[in-house]
């Protein structure tokens, strides 16, 4: 009995720690100013200020100082001018009249820490802070140009600030690797290629009845869809998924591009998690980029021990390929190539004459030579 009762008992404790960690108390004040003597709007003005200080300090127990300052008007749109929602109670402490025309008010908050962390996840602030990838959907040649603005469509109900293309008059996009050449050669960070097969179904009886569907007008179809999520400058395929779906209308091309929109529609959830899960890692954990570098006149060595200390903020640095006139290396990195390539040029720029030939989110490439 005493050992069900302290089982128990730690049950509950281990429950109240989670739920400690969840929340956050915070005693904070603002200031809000008194007009025509109109006190109460003041007092507004106040508590929507303490309360966004609040959320603030929320903000900064989940975000190093570095990270709140880079996506500063990201967190500025999506978090700060929120702040009822991340709020679950509060009380005020202290009214006071600091003089004529100034009134603080000081409360005491709990922020939903967990809320909070939930909201800074979100696909928004890691568009942002992935880089903002543009993204080209391309299609099959069965696709006939449908399956990929229906998918836009979906992708874009889910966040608008995805950067979606779709490109309709490519009608013969055979294969992945047909798919990642042609983002490269537009400039696409991520293709999302589609393989669509589509059409009619055979004449089928309507249940408990001796009538066919297609005796009512009616045609019935069926859409087969394989999604492929790839970087189009490494060629890595990130997210695979499958969808088939019916539909039925007047119509036996209505039929079958309602199945193929909603099959696309149906797919777009399970992208858009594949996206963020590989967005979160790159930001989080640290991408993975591809540095390839030709020399002219350059010792390779000389160039690696320069490479080292000029980088700077890198997690990892591998060597893969290695010879007089050129060599590749992997990069583990928090930041895109983008900005290891303007950092690089502008911390070796005395020691080498350094061209950037191609720079995309997970690769770089460069020409390095003496300088002039």
């Amino acid at each position: 009995m005493f050992m069900v009762y302290g089982i128990f008992l730690l049950q509950i404790a281990f429950v109240c720690s989670l739920w400690a960690e969840s929340l956050k108390r915070v005693q904070s004040t603002g200031l809000g100013v008194i007009v025509k003597g109109n006190r109460a709007a003041a007092f507004e003005e106040a508590k929507k200020n303490a309360l966004r200080q609040a959320v603030e300090e929320g903000v900064g127990v989940l975000l190093s100082s570095h990270t709140r300052v880079e996506n500063f008007a990201l967190i500025e749109d999506n978090i700060y001018t929120r702040t009822e929602g991340y709020v679950r109670a509060y009380k005020v402490l202290e009214e006071k009249v600091l003089d004529e025309s100034t009134l603080a008010v000081t409360l005491e908050s709990t922020v939903e820490l967990g809320i909070l962390q939930d909201r800074i996840d979100g696909l928004e602030v890691l568009i942002e802070s992935a880089g903002n990838p543009y993204i080209l959907i391309l299609e099959s040649h069965s696709a006939k140009g449908e399956v990929g603005i229906h998918l836009r469509r979906a992708l874009a109900k889910i966040s608008k600030r995805l950067n979606l293309m779709v490109v309709p008059e490519l009608r013969h996009v055979e294969s992945s690797a047909e798919a990642t050449d042609i983002g490269k050669a537009s400039g696409a960070d991520i293709v999302l290629f589609v393989n669509h097969e589509s059409g009619l179904q055979g004449d089928k009886p309507i249940p408990f009845s001796d009538r066919s569907i297609r005796s009512l007008g009616v045609y019935s179809a069926v859409a087969n869809l394989k999604l492929e999520g790839l970087w189009s400058d490494t060629g890595r395929v990130f997210s695979t998924h499958y969808g088939s779906a019916r539909a039925a209308a007047e119509e036996a091309e209505t039929a079958i591009e309602k199945a193929g929109a909603q099959c696309a529609s149906s797919l777009a959830d399970s992208l858009v998690k594949d996206l963020v899960a590989n967005w979160q890692e790159k930001v989080y954990s640290g991408r993975l980029v591809r540095m390839v570098a030709n020399f002219e006149g350059v010792d390779p060595q000389e160039f690696e021990s320069a490479l080292v200390g000029a980088l700077g903020n890198v997690q990892t640095l591998h060597r893969r390929i290695y010879d007089a006139n050129r060599a590749i290396f992997d990069i583990k990195s928090k930041n895109t190539g983008f900005d290891i390539a303007r950092h690089l040029t502008l911390r070796a720029e005395d020691h080498f004459r350094m061209t950037i030939q191609q720079s995309t989110l997970n690769s770089i490439t460069i020409r390095v030579g003496r300088p002039l």
